[in-house]
């Protein structure tokens, strides 16, 4: 059955959040569940995803406090009525559409769209709203005035249904049908009515045509609605589901002329009456109403006439007293009244023409078949010859009395059977089975030809008796209306409920293969089969084929067994069974020996095989025929053969010259199918209309809603699916040539030329339709739109738009026509004023002669007033100037007195000073002065030497310099290899040549350092290194050394450098000014071992900067791919196609000025975007105009910036590609100073913003085109500089707003400079960008400093320092805490993040002192030999930071030994060291662990360090890093150890969530190394477990925080911190480097 089944997608949890509403599955999908669903409130959901805490919205125990995401639903904002159409919901799923329709239902709306599909609720009540005459007007007049019915505007009803129908008809000249279905009772047949009712009562509007009906003849619209009292009494019953079932299915056509649009007339097809119900009924159901109206409602002269009146009392049978009506024990229905509906046929019989003899005669076979009944027989005079004897001859003899044939007929009939051998005929008596079952077969066959003679009779009547067949092909259209029985299940099902399920599968196919199969279908012809996508559905052909395939279904086996006259009910349903006991759909049931079981799509229904065969046969007996043939009535014999009009001449013919019986006259099984692929081809031909009727509950009880009953209903129905495809489809769809004649007229280019035109010219149509929408939807989205081969396909929004702008069209042209008249009536009036103007004009003179004469006075009066105000001002002012000029005059003469006694003062001073130098301190200041001017003389000798070898080595510099140009080509020709050239131009190298030169100074240094490195490396091997491992070919990699030089050498020399330079400038008293514009080496300005950590800690340097690569390529050597994708996507074309259109004073603004530069504010955003961003929109570009300092702001141009970003940072990509235009959009102007402006902000932008895919490509094509149209060559790279860093950010975009120093930059376009410290407060400088990463970083950093080896096992690490000023706890004063970054972080970010984390401190107001830096350290502690001097100094500078951040647990002596070799190694020699512990009170923290408590050696650590260094041997920085590390490895256990805090806890087996419940946990720190892990006590630093990385099973995190280790002996433990990814991988690296411990 489920031929595409729907794979269930992964549950959005998004929505997921507290305090959110929430649909709860609650009940099961059951037909006696009363909620399926409930309301509750989410509280949280659980960190897998998969639970879902909740709070009950009421007291309600049927919802649980915790349910799995699959049974969570989104929940509407339904209106106060619900919708009316279900598929504009936003949330559309299964909860909400059961309680849509619930909510409809308890306010008696039970009429609801579901896209195109009409579900109808049945109330069990009559609702005045729903049925009046006024509604029915209502729906007749908006199809009339609009010619079709708005499914938007009108609420839903039958009436839309069959008035969309209607216009239909006549809009694609194509039959339509509507399709009524549901089960049983859910009220198919009164929507049929209704929507009959709609049809016919449409003749009547029409003002155009006259209908001519003769006196007395009722006209075709009332005899089509007459038709159905006669269908319902005679087809209808009331069954234990139902009180008026349809127990046959009706076809009905309704002819309309498609000129007139007049129903001409109608046809009825009928499908398989319910014969069996004539002769037994089941309890509580009843017979055909007919039956009971005709006890009710005859009166009592007919009832003695027609024999329904006991012979014995002459009182009126009951319906009790008849066999055929007493089986249900149902008599009486409360909903129907017989009486009235008796006399209703009756009048129906009138309008369609019956005459009096048709009437009789159809009474009397009713009764003939109710006496029939009756008839008993004895049993005990059968003999071999003698047969069964009639009991009540009375009945017998009335029933041929009513038939107009002779007893003996009859009585033979119903007890002898008659067979003919050859020509001989041979008779035998029947028995007592036989007879009864004969006597049944009579009745059921009487009754079937009655309803089927009626149904031609009625057609005869209806349909129009002056057209031939042909003729109504050519001149009519059909409505079909399809009212078929329900699905159905009985406590017993036989056959006839086989055969209605049956029907019902097949018209659950029709909806699937309408709905579905057509959609895929259309979109393969149309040449759209990339665009079908998943449209999933479940589809029922496996069920039908288990009843139906050939040969071996259900009905063919039936047809099988009932051809072979030994064949039994019991081997039909063994070979039944036989045959599908493999299919999926039928079940055996084991319990019972004579039933199976079929898997229909709306339920399993039981079927019973008893009289399987029976009901399958439909050829009547002969001698039935010939007994009913015989009657002297004529119209019998007629109704019997089912002959009307001019059919009844032909009776001779067909009663001499029988045809033989076909299969499909033998079987009824047969005949139903054969009706069924009639009825599906003539639906499959028209554009269906489906109505879905549902039932609330099963009791007929009204105001009683069972959502799992409803439940079921909509699924099997396939509503589901309906809604999914309609809704995510394409359902507006035009041909080319009816768009072209809609909305052709409203193109310019278009505007009248006629289709005809353009089909002689064979347009594109194609072509036509694409330009027609673009020029009335320029901005749709392009995904909603397809283009067939013959069609077009749009979103639905797209399509109400498209109607919209042709109603606005139509307005428009109603309008100027209007105008017209308008400007006529003005132009009269006019003429009549031009009339009227020259007696106005003397008066307008005179008028303005007495205006001059007043003005005249006026002005005099005023300047006589002003020329005495004159006079008092220059009173006032003379007075002022005599005031001001006194009070100068004084100031000055105060002055000169102050002057005066100052110069007194002064000279009364120099005389004591003179007399204090001569006759006291004169020897004293003589050899002060001598030795002043000692001073002052070396110091201009040192100086002049300096200027000699600063001259030297200028022209060292300068010869460098040209070997550097040459390099430069190099790499400039080995960029170019990676897809992008610099600029060579002469500028740019000989900037690139400036940058440089440190680099080469630095190289210079490096070779005369290498005797030096040769000396170290000798004395290194002399000391013993027992922590590396010996290489035997030491010579080799002495001798790589010396050529390359070591990181240590290169470290020592340039502080040494720095000591000398310092010292120099400390002996000097004066500064040199011009050397603040020299340029020195990168280190040299950054590595100085006197320089503090707050001046470099967390900052960038802006002073040392150069021009970012992102500049210096040539735009036209890019990947060939890339540039054609870029020159593709045309920036212009991309603008046009989505800015909004602009309109002023009626006129469309030209994109030529509205894509062009602007100092006016936005009223409304270029494109279209949602309306809650369009304010945030305007405000951005209020930002742009300010930042261009176009608009005046109190802020600099930076901060305008800065905000800019703030407000776009986390928006939707709409907006910042909103923005991206809008800056782009101002650099169209001519002004060079404006344009510098939004450059600049243009690449500050979109260092941080991404663009959407969409703009990416239109953008890129921008800026590439301005890069080789612009002059200016600084404008040039600023183009490349954009374009460059839009590629960048959409590939990584960034997470951190940026720091003010970065905008700084990229507004120069100058990489940024940061400090990486490589030991202690000694750092190098790397240039970086906006986008550089952790991992780009590390490499330029491994570059840098020349490191070729073991490059993988560096890391950056973040430190930061905490130092809360207000704490009395030593422990907590200062806090350190250190990261590993991630490769992925942006290293700009990071510091975004600590100005952020300062920013916090400063607003809150904290006594704290926040600093961080950016550490360059070892990640996996690797294996080296004693002649890698980088590996060596490397490890010194990790072990030195963990030593002074107090990470190792040392005795006192240690660490004054450690503290004395790194004095060493800071000053190259132990006596250096010496001197310096004598003279200078060293800082603590540089030399003494940061948590040392110990006040003894804080205070005289100095003094045991000077008596450790006789102690000590001699050694250089080389050896005193080499002992550094032996002492540190001899002495702690947390040697070569990354180390983390963290909670942990230990268990003997793995347990998946149960951290949070574990009441041992414990902090810790966790030390990893090489070969083993340490768990530490956090305070005392105490080993509390320990294990080998060789014990590790498994490993992994379980979160983002949490690593859990498996140990081989099944013992877990389990650690929670910060950041658990650089722990595992360092772990993992160490296991697969199985490091041998150093």
């Amino acid at each position: 059955m489920a031929a595409k089944a729907n794979q269930k997608s992964k549950v959005n949890t998004t929505w997921m959040v507290p305090d959110t509403p929430a649909w709860i599955e609650v009940g099961k999908e059951e037909p006696e569940t009363k909620k399926v669903f409930m309301k509750a409130t989410i509280i949280d959901i659980n960190k897998d995803k998969t639970q879902v805490k909740l709070t009950k919205k009421e007291d309600n125990e049927a919802i649980p406090d915790e349910v799995s995401v699959e049974k969570v639903y989104q929940v509407n904002q339904l209106p106060e009525t619900g919708f009316s159409d279900m598929v504009r919901m936003d949330n559309l799923n299964e909860a909400e559409i059961i309680n849509n329709l619930e909510l409809r239902y308890s306010k008696d709306i039970i009429y609801t769209y579901i896209g195109p599909t009409l579900i109808v609720m049945n109330p069990y009540k009559y609702i005045e709203s729903a049925m009046s005459e006024q509604l029915l007007l209502m729906y007749q007049n908006e199809l009339i005035s609009k010619g079709f019915i708005d499914q938007r505007e009108t609420p839903p009803h039958t009436y839309a249904v069959a008035g969309q129908a209607f216009s239909k008809l006549f809009e694609n000249m194509k039959n339509q049908a509507i399709v009524i279905s549901g089960e049983s009772g859910a009220g198919k047949t009164e929507n049929a009515k209704l929507a009959m009712k709609f049809l016919t009562t449409m003749s009547h509007h029409d003002s155009n045509t006259v209908i001519r009906i003769s006196k007395g003849e009722s006209s075709i619209e009332d005899k089509i609605l007459s038709c159905n009292p006669i269908l319902e009494a005679f087809g209808n019953a009331k069954t234990v589901r139902n009180d008026n079932s349809s127990r046959f299915g009706k076809y009905v056509s309704i002819l309309v002329d498609k000129k007139s649009h007049k129903i001409q007339g109608a046809s009825i097809t009928n499908y398989l009456l319910e014969k069996s119900r004539v002769t037994v009924q089941g309890q509580n159901e009843r017979n055909y109403h007919i039956f009971y109206h005709l006890l009710k409602g005859c009166s009592a002269a007919d009832k003695k006439k027609l024999g329904l009146v006991d012979p014995n009392n002459g009182l009126p049978f009951d319906p009790e007293q008849f066999q055929y009506l007493k089986d249900g024990g149902c008599y009486e229905v409360s909903t129907i009244d017989d009486y009235a509906l008796y006399n209703e046929v009756q009048d129906s019989f009138t309008r369609m023409n019956f005459s009096q003899h048709e009437r009789n005669t159809i009474w009397r076979i009713l009764c003939a078949i109710l006496l029939l009944g009756n008839i008993r027989f004895d049993k005990t005079t059968l003999t071999d010859s003698k047969p069964c004897s009639i009991i009540g001859i009375d009945f017998s003899k009335k029933v041929a009395d009513l038939l107009d044939m002779q007893y003996n007929i009859l009585e033979r009939c119903l007890l002898i059977k008659r067979r003919k051998v050859g020509n001989d005929i041979t008779e035998s008596p029947l028995n007592e089975q036989d007879i009864y079952a004969n006597r049944d077969s009579l009745a059921r066959t009487l009754y079937d030809n009655l309803f089927t003679w009626l149904v031609k009779r009625l057609n005869l009547t209806v349909l129009p008796s002056e057209l031939s067949e042909k003729q109504l092909q050519e001149q009519c259209l059909s409505i079909g209306l399809l009212d078929i029985f329900g699905f159905e299940v009985f406590k017993v099902n036989s056959f006839e409920q086989l055969c209605i399920n049956y029907t019902n599968e097949k018209l659950q196919q029709l909806y699937i293969s309408y709905v579905f199969k057509s959609e895929e279908q259309e979109f393969i012809n149309e040449g759209l089969k990339d665009h079908i996508g998943q449209l999933s559905y479940t589809d029922n052909q496996e069920v039908i084929d288990l009843m139906d395939k050939y040969p071996k279904g259900i009905f063919d086996l039936l047809d099988e067994s009932s051809s072979l006259g030994s064949s039994t009910d019991q081997q039909l349903f063994q070979k039944i069974c036989s045959t599908h006991k493999s299919s999926q759909f039928f079940i055996l049931n084991k319990s019972s020996a004579d039933s199976f079981v079929i898997k229909h799509t709306a339920k399993n229904v039981e079927y019973c095989i008893n009289n399987f065969r029976t009901k399958n046969k439909a050829e009547i007996s002969q001698d039935i025929i010939d007994t009913v043939l015989s009657s002297t009535n004529e119209l019998l014999g007629d109704i019997f053969l089912g002959l009307v009009g001019e059919e009844v001449k032909q009776k001779q013919f067909i009663i001499s010259q029988p045809k033989k019986p076909s299969k499909n006259d033998k079987f009824l099984g047969a005949k139903f199918r054969f009706q069924m692929k009639q009825l599906m081809d003539e639906l499959m031909n028209a554009d269906c209309h489906f109505i879905r009727c549902i039932k609330p509950n099963e009791v007929k009880k009204k105001d009683y809603f069972l959502q799992g009953y409803a439940f079921i209903q909509i699924r099997y129905l396939g509503v589901l699916e309906a809604i999914y495809v309609r809704k995510e489809g394409f359902p507006y769809r035009k041909n080319f040539k009816d768009l072209y004649t809609q909305y052709g007229d409203m193109v310019k280019k278009f505007r009248g030329v006629s289709l005809k035109k353009q089909i002689e010219q064979k347009a594109n149509f194609n072509q036509i339709s694409e330009d027609i929408i673009a020029q009335l939807l320029p901005n749709v989205d392009k995904k909603k739109l397809l283009y067939g081969k013959t069609k077009i396909f749009t979103k639905d929004d797209v399509g109400r738009e498209l109607d919209e702008l042709l109603h606005v069209w139509f307005q428009k042209k109603n309008d100027f026509a209007k105008h017209i008249q308008h400007q006529f009536k003005v132009f009269k009036f006019k003429k009549n004023i031009l009339a009227n103007l020259k007696r106005l004009s003397k008066i307008v003179k005179c008028f303005r002669r007495l205006a001059a004469m007043y003005k005249m006075k006026k002005q005099r009066k005023k300047f006589l007033c002003m020329k005495a105000s004159v006079f008092r001002v220059k009173v006032i002012r003379v007075k002022l100037f005599k005031k001001m000029a006194f009070g100068i005059w004084k100031d000055l003469i105060i002055e000169q007195l102050r002057k005066e006694r100052k110069k007194k003062s002064l000279a009364l001073m120099m005389k004591l000073f003179d007399y204090h130098i001569k006759k006291k301190n004169f020897n004293n200041y003589k050899a002060k002065v001598q030795s002043k001017k000692k001073q002052i003389q070396d110091q201009l000798e040192r100086e002049a030497e300096i200027k000699q070898k600063q001259l030297q080595e200028q022209q060292r510099l300068e010869k460098k310099k040209r070997e550097q140009e040459e390099k430069q080509q190099i790499q400039l020709q080995q960029y170019q290899t990676q897809g992008m050239e610099m600029c060579v131009s002469p500028d740019t190298t000989k900037e690139m040549t400036m940058n440089t030169e440190n680099s080469n100074e630095y190289s210079n240094e490096k070779k005369s350092n290498e005797e030096n490195s040769f000396q170290m490396d000798s004395l290194n091997q002399s000391l013993n290194m027992s922590f590396v491992d010996q290489i035997p070919n030491h010579d080799k990699m002495i001798h790589e050394n010396l050529k390359r030089g070591t990181l240590a050498h290169r470290m020592t020399n340039l502080i040494n450098q720095k000591k000398i330079d310092q010292r120099n400038m400390q002996s000097s008293d004066t500064f040199d000014d011009d050397n603040d514009d020299k340029e020195t080496s990168v280190i040299d300005n950054y590595l100085n071992p006197e320089q503090t950590p707050e001046e470099l800690q967390g900052q960038v340097n802006i002073d040392k900067v150069y021009l970012s690569q992102d500049c210096m390529f040539n735009i036209q050597n890019i990947q060939e791919s890339l540039k054609q994708r870029i020159l593709e996507n045309d920036y212009i074309q991309f603008c046009k196609d989505i800015y909004k259109k602009r309109s002023s004073w009626g006129r469309t603004i030209p994109f030529e000025k509205q894509g062009f530069h602007q100092k006016e504010p936005l009223k409304k955003p270029l494109t279209n975007i949602s309306p809650l961003l369009e304010p945030i929109a305007i405000k951005a570009f209020t930002r742009i105009l300010k930042y261009s300092e176009v608009l005046k702001s109190k802020r600099d141009s930076r901060m305008q910036a800065y905000k800019l970003l703030e407000l776009c940072f986390d928006q939707d990509s709409s907006l910042q590609d909103e923005v991206f235009l809008q800056i782009a959009k101002q650099l169209q102007t001519d002004d060079l100073s404006l344009k510098k402006k939004y450059y600049s902000l243009m690449a500050i932008y979109s260092s941080f913003i991404s663009t959407s895919s969409n703009t990416i490509y239109p953008l890129l094509n921008c800026f590439y085109n301005l890069t080789l149209t612009e002059k200016d060559e600084i404008n040039k790279q600023r183009c490349k500089f954009i374009f460059t860093r839009i590629r960048k950010c959409f590939q990584s975009p960034r997470v951190y707003l940026p720091t003010k120093q970065e905008i700084q930059m990229i507004e120069n376009r100058k990489s940024i400079m940061v400090p990486i410290y490589i030991y202690i407060n000694r750092c190098i400088f790397i240039a970086v960008e906006s986008y550089t990463d952790i991992s780009s970083a590390i490499s330029f950093a491994l570059r840098e400093l020349e490191i070729e080896t073991n490059q993988r096992n560096y890391c950056l690490i973040e430190q930061i320092t905490i130092e809360n000023l207000d704490s009395q706890d030593e422990n907590n004063k200062v806090i350190i805490e250190e990261n590993i970054l991630g490769d992925d972080e942006k290293i700009m970010d990071i510091y975004s993040c600590w100005e952020n984390e300062k920013d916090l401190i400063k607003k809150k107001k904290l006594k704290q002192s926040f600093s961080a830096k950016i550490i360059f350290k070892i990640k996996n502690f690797f294996k080296f030999n004693k002649y890698d001097i980088d590996s060596i100094f490397m490890y010194f500078a990790h072990c030195c930071q963990d030593y002074l951040n107090g990470r190792f647990v040392l005795q006192d002596n240690v660490i004054v030994r450690l503290a004395l070799l790194k004095l060493i190694n800071d000053y190259n020699s132990i006596q250096e060291a010496q001197k310096i512990l004598k003279n200078v009170k060293l800082k603590l923290h540089e030399y003494i662990p940061i948590n040392e408590k110990s006040e003894s050696l804080i205070n005289n650590w100095q003094t045991a360090a000077l008596s450790l260094c006789n102690k000590i041997p001699q050694c250089d920085s080389s050896q005193a890093r080499t002992l550094f590390l032996n002492t540190l490895k001899k002495h702690s256990f947390l040697f070569m150890s990354h180390q983390f805090e963290c909670h942990f806890y230990t268990s003997d087996s793995y347990q998946r969530n149960s951290f949070a419940q574990n009441s041992t946990v414990e902090e810790a720190i966790v030390a990893i190394k090489p070969f083993e892990i340490l768990i530490l006590e956090k305070q005392s630093k105490d080993i509390i477990d320990q294990f080998k990385l060789s014990e590790i099973v498994k490993f992994g995190k379980q979160s983002q925080n949490r690593i859990t280790i498996i140990l081989g002996d099944t013992k877990t433990f389990h650690f929670q911190l910060k950041d658990a990814d650089p722990y595992i991988q360092i772990i993992n690296q160490y296991i697969k480097m199985a490091l041998s411990p150093v």
